[in-house]
Parts: structure tokens; C-alpha cells; sequence
């Protein structure tokens, strides 16, 4: 049962407003990184969603999908400057990925750190995302398509930047979407300053399913023709 349509939608207002607060981004993030998430729980409950299963830093055996072991060995082996506790951007070698790269994304922090830029958007995301979000930021992709769990996404980002370590989520996909289930892995990348400004992301959908026809011709018009290519 879908919560009444009054409150999603003086929900969606609260967040479509708080989406470019970048204040608000970053309390949800410094939050998390305190293993705090009520205020993201709130994204997903208005809309009868599961709440996002999130873990920081997380043990490798407990890694289930191969394609975050991967993830997690590849990044562990990468070299790290003298006294660097991460490695760099400047360290990954797109070769060495070539066999998981259709479920891999590589996000740039923005000036605000407090949004994110997709660099790189794996094919096989985009095929069950149902598009291609390369050159968007988390923000502007989140305005578009009205999910209104951007900001989750955003506050994860900001977690591992301020942890600067991996982070393992998983939450319910969006009705429009034919996987019911996104399980992401996001290891952090430093930049020019050492600070935390890149992220390889394993983002590998679950429990496929017959999505809402009526919800996916409305992102089909949303997005129209061309938009995210």
C-alpha cells in the first residue's frame, strides 16, 4: 500500500528542496559515518521502501557477489604513494578491470564535495537502470528522475570521503526499474590533495522482476529522447 499521495508529495517537496542543500547532504553524510541512518531510513520509508542496508568497511568474506570480492582484492593491491593510507586515481588501470567494467562506476566529487559526477556508468547498470547517466551528477539525475533517494546516494559518497573506507550498501530499486535490488560496493580514491575525490563503485542488480508499466512510461517521458547519453 503506497502512502497517501499528499504526503508523498510534501515529502518530495522537503527533498527536492534539501537535494541542493548542501549542508543537509553532508549532515545525512557525517551521520552515516557515525553509523547513524534515521534520516535516510525516512527516504525510503515514505515511500513503503525497505530501509538501505549499509556497512563500513566490511570484511571481505562477507562480500557474496564476485564482483565485490573483486572489487575489494583489486583495490586492497593498488600502490599507494609513500605515507598514503588510499590509493589514487592516477593508480587504476582500466585493463585490469576489463572483465567487471560493465558493472563498475567511477564517480568524481564535485567543488561542494557534496555531490558527485558520473565519470564512468557501466553498461550493464545503465541497461537495468534504463539509462545512461555518464556526465550527470547524483543531484541533477536525481531532480530528473524525481526517485527522491538521491540523497542517499550523495550521503553515502560523503560517509566514505570522511571515513576513507569502503562501504557496502544495499537497498530497493525503484519501481520503474526491473531489479528490485541494487548492492553497490564503493571503495574510496584520493585526488591531487590526498583527499577522497574519486569512487569505484560495483554496482550489481538483484531479484529481477516485471517492473510498474504505468511508473516506467512516466520516466520514459520524464527523461525523454536522448537525455543522460
Amino acid at each position: 500500500m503506497l502512502p497517501p499521495a499528499d504526503s508523498i508529495a510534501h515529502e518530495r517537496e522537503h527533498w527536492r528542496a534539501r537535494v541542493a542543500d548542501h549542508d543537509a547532504v553532508r549532515a545525512a553524510g557525517e551521520s552515516l559515518a557515525r553509523c547513524e541512518q534515521t534520516v535516510i531510513d525516512e527516504l525510503f520509508l515514505v515511500r513503503n521502501l525497505c530501509v538501505p542496508e549499509i556497512a563500513i568497511d566490511p570484511a571481505l568474506p562477507t562480500l557474496d557477489l564476485t564482483q565485490h570480492a573483486n572489487l575489494m582484492r583489486y583495490w586492497r593491491q593498488l600502490p599507494r604513494d609513500a605515507g598514503a593510507d588510499l590509493p589514487a586515481r592516477g593508480a587504476l588501470r582500466p585493463e585490469d578491470l576489463h572483465g567487471t567494467l560493465g558493472d563498475l562506476m567511477l564517480l568524481e566529487a564535485d567543488a561542494t564535495g557534496t555531490d558527485f559526477v558520473y565519470r564512468v556508468y557501466g553498461s550493464n547498470i545503465a541497461i537495468n537502470a534504463g539509462q545512461d547517466w555518464t556526465g550527470w551528477s547524483v543531484g541533477a539525475m536525481g531532480l530528473k528522475t524525481d526517485s527522491g533517494i538521491a540523497p542517499f546516494y550523495r550521503a553515502v559518497y560523503v560517509a566514505c570521503a570522511l571515513v576513507r573506507k569502503p562501504i557496502y550498501t544495499a537497498h530497493e530499486a525503484m519501481p520503474y526499474q526491473t531489479p528490485s535490488l541494487w548492492r553497490r560496493l564503493i571503495v574510496p580514491l584520493t585526488g591531487a590533495s590526498r583527499g577522497v575525490e574519486w569512487f569505484l563503485v560495483a554496482n550489481v542488480p538483484e531479484k529481477f522482476r516485471r517492473p510498474d508499466r504505468a511508473r516506467e512510461i512516466e520516466m520514459r517521458r520524464r527523461l525523454g529522447p536522448g537525455d543522460g547519453a
